[in-house]
Order: C-alpha cells, then structure tokens, then sequence
C-alpha cells in the first residue's frame, strides 16, 4: 500500500488484466500506476495516461512533436518527460495520442527521443477535465518486474 494512500482511496487494477494504466486518487493530487513490456511502452503508456486526465482524448491527429531529453537517470526521465508533455499541453494546447519512442544509454546517461503525433486542444470541442500542474517525486518508483516495467507518479493538481 502506497504511503499516505488508505485502501478506500486506492483504485488499482493488477497488470495482468492488459491495462495500460490505472489511476487512484490521494489527497489534493491525482495518481497512476503505468505499466509497459518495455521502457518505451511504459513512457508511452504514461504519456497517454496524462493526456486522459486532461481531456477526453479524440483520435484526430494534425499536429506532431519532435521531444528530446536526458537525464542521469531513468526514474529523473520519466518525470521530466510527463512535465514536457504538460508544458506542451500548457503552451501550445497540444493533446498527444500516439507515441513514438526510443530509450537509450551512452555513458551513464539516458537518451529519449520521440514522435508525439496528436492536435490542438479546441475549447470548444474538447470537454476540459483535471488541470494537472506538474508529475512530482513524492511516492515516485519506476522498477522493473516479471513483466516488464511498473511506475507510479502523483500529479500535482
């Protein structure tokens, strides 16, 4: 059981039933647990796990962004990822629904290099849902299992 989370508040699904994602609910913030066969597909499945929280995602596909990042670390990865999407979304309104990525490693330093295809958020058509503000550290992990990668991230709301 997650710190600070009581059991009524925990809405978690195992992996084994193929979700990609579920979300739970904590106090004043909003959280997922992720999950991927591989990195690529748990950043991807990330991605598209922010975006649902955001809006009801249409499969319109108008726009696309080149995103490149590093880090020392795949944990300090994933989190900046989620806030360049958010940034993304915040400046520009652009909603990601398809991910193209790819993880690497050269001298401790991991590389991510992606295709976010997707559109621009139209207030007009796009029902608004949370406003998420950052994905934070707090009760953070990303581990490898059985059957691949596992994350959990708290956005800030």
């Amino acid at each position: 059981m997650p710190e600070g989370i009581g059991e009524s508040q925990m809405v978690r699904l195992k992996n084994q039933d193929g979700r990609k994602y579920n979300f739970f609910d904590t106090t004043g913030d909003i959280g997922i647990y992720v999950y991927g066969k591989d990195l690529a597909e748990l950043f991807a499945n990330a991605g598209e796990a922010l975006f649902s929280l955001i809006t009801k995602v249409r499969r319109k596909k108008d726009e696309n962004k080149e995103i490149k990042l590093f880090s020392d670390s795949l944990e300090n990865l994933l989190i900046i990822w989620l806030n360049e999407l958010i940034f993304n979304f915040d400046t520009y309104g652009f909603i990601g629904n398809s991910f193209n990525l790819k993880i690497t490693k050269k001298k401790d330093i991991f590389n991510l290099n992606s295709s976010v295809t997707g559109y621009i958020f139209d207030r007009e058509k796009d029902e608004m849902g949370l406003l998420i503000k950052a994905a934070t550290y707090h009760n953070f992990y990303l581990k490898e299992t059985n059957d691949g990668y596992e994350a959990r991230i708290l956005f800030d709301i």
